[in-house]
């Protein structure tokens, strides 16, 4: 009996590629990077001249056995937050939180962050204990991307002394701490609402909002220069329900039917929508004549 040797397997496992982790060319699992320390970011698996991180870390020799970040392709995933970066600005959303050893943090309340952050000399302050995280980095609205450096439970408090945990994510110092979207609902900082109850404003308006008694004058430029538009074709099969808008537009006081000539004549738009049909007007001409 022959056997048959199965040459995409070979193939597959000697052919050679550019590696992004080591910055060379070589066969699948002959990576020279492997488990080696990358010099820039702390984290396994990279060298320093194709790491992705935006900055140095500091290399702080007492805090490297907790700095190590496990990188492994199943678990390289980016959490996506809106910007960490230091400065804090004074319309940003902010809430005060006290941590371990009375530190009274400054957090900035971003609801479209999945995760929460804390600098490194915050987390060692508070004397936490970072473990590696799964986590690669954080990858901001901007696309930039901050390394993580391992993540840790921390009790909070809030102003109104509500208790709870969270769990943060270290980074390198020089960024804002962030509460992100699921610790903002939970201590409390955020609520949803699950609806909306109309309240009736009968001292404006009934109905759907023609407002009382009022008319509004159009201050016109020096020499306005008006344009007549011929009426736009209407596609046969929405034709009647064109006029049924328009007829409806009416009865609801909306527009009014206009017999005499007028100086100026803006083309109709009809917008389709699911099951109706919108009216409204092409102002291009109009709006060149206003101040």
């Amino acid at each position: 009996n022959v056997v048959k040797r199965d040459d995409s397997l070979t193939n597959s496992q000697t052919s050679v590629f550019d590696c992004k982790r080591c910055g060379s060319q070589h066969s699948r699992g002959k990576c020279p990077a492997f488990n080696q320390t990358c010099n820039k970011c702390l984290a396994k698996g990279h060298f320093a001249k194709m790491c992705r991180s935006l900055k140095k870390i500091p290399n702080n020799s007492k805090h490297t056995d907790v700095l190590e970040v496990v990188e492994h392709e199943h678990a390289d995933y980016p959490l996506h937050v809106d910007c960490i970066s230091n400065s804090m600005k004074s319309q940003d959303w902010t809430e005060p939180l006290t941590l371990p050893n009375n530190k009274t943090v400054l957090f900035k309340l971003d609801t479209g962050a999945q995760c929460n952050v804390i600098s490194q000399d915050l987390a060692v302050a508070c004397k936490l204990n970072i473990v590696p995280s799964a986590t690669k980095c954080l990858v901001s609205f901007n696309n930039q991307k901050t390394p993580v450096l391992g993540e840790a439970i921390c009790p909070v408090i809030t102003n109104k002394s509500h208790k709870d945990t969270v769990l943060f994510v270290i980074v390198p110092n020089g960024h804002q701490s962030i509460l992100g979207r699921v610790s903002c609902e939970t201590l409390g900082f955020v609520k949803r609402i699950a609806g909306i109850v109309d309240q009736p404003i009968n001292g404006l308006f009934d109905g759907i909002g023609c407002l009382k008694s009022f008319e509004y004058d159009i201050d016109l430029i020096e020499n306005p220069s008006f344009k007549i538009h011929p009426p736009r074709r209407i596609p046969h099969p929405i034709r009647d329900a064109v006029k049924a808008e328009l007829d409806q537009m009416v009865k609801d006081k909306i527009i009014t039917p206009v017999s005499e000539p007028t100086p100026c004549v803006s083309p109709m738009v009809i917008v389709q929508q699911k099951d109706k049909i919108r009216l409204c007007i092409d102002p291009t001409d109009l709006n060149k004549n206003v101040k």
